[in-house]
């Protein structure tokens, strides 16, 4: 005999609610966003989302299995990472109806969600063609002495990390609410 009494009953509604599986791919040109998906991936997961992890160069085009996607992209130069956009092109019309939230991450400054993604105007474009419920935009993150002559130049003034973890486990809980509906 089990340990559990012989009167409790089931929870039903664990029985019957159906998993919510969600996709959260990422583009990446030096880490920091690969960090930003992992806490989004991990709040999801932690608010009881089947959860899987991919970088978005390697994303199928066979998503029938995902009830919502996060696409998040790292910004140089203020242009959406080529990956994210590729992603969001190869799925806008399969995903047509699919919860989509992008996200834009690389300003060398502490925004919030809350703050417009003014900063890549492809990721407004990509929001559009997919029909993204929603978009934020979080801070990056450049090493002290970075590879590549750009990068190098900015870190003299402007490296460090300027992601704030709080702020994008908050945006992602709250969006995992909302999935669950």
């Amino acid at each position: 005999m089990s340990g559990r009494s012989a009167h409790a009953a089931p929870d039903v509604a664990r029985l019957t609610q159906p998993m919510t599986s969600v996709l959260v791919a990422y583009a990446s040109r030096r880490g920091g966003t690969v960090g930003i998906a992992e806490w989004i991936a991990r709040e999801l997961l932690e608010n009881g989302l089947e959860v899987e992890l991919e970088p978005a160069s390697l994303v199928d085009t066979e998503l029938e299995h995902f009830d919502a996607a996060f696409i998040a992209g790292a910004v140089y130069e203020q242009r959406w990472h080529p990956d994210a956009r590729r992603l969001v092109h190869r799925v806008a019309k399969e995903w047509k109806g699919t919860p989509v939230w992008l996200v834009a991450s690389g300003p060398l400054t502490t925004l919030t969600a809350e703050h417009p993604a003014a900063v890549a105007p492809q990721l407004q474009r990509a929001a559009t063609e997919v029909h993204a419920r929603g978009t934020a935009t979080f801070g990056g993150r450049l090493d002290e002495h970075p590879s590549g002559w750009l990068a190098n130049s900015v870190a003299k003034k402007h490296s460090g990390d300027f992601r704030d973890r709080a702020a994008v486990e908050l945006w992602a809980a709250q969006l995992a609410h909302e999935l669950r509906g």
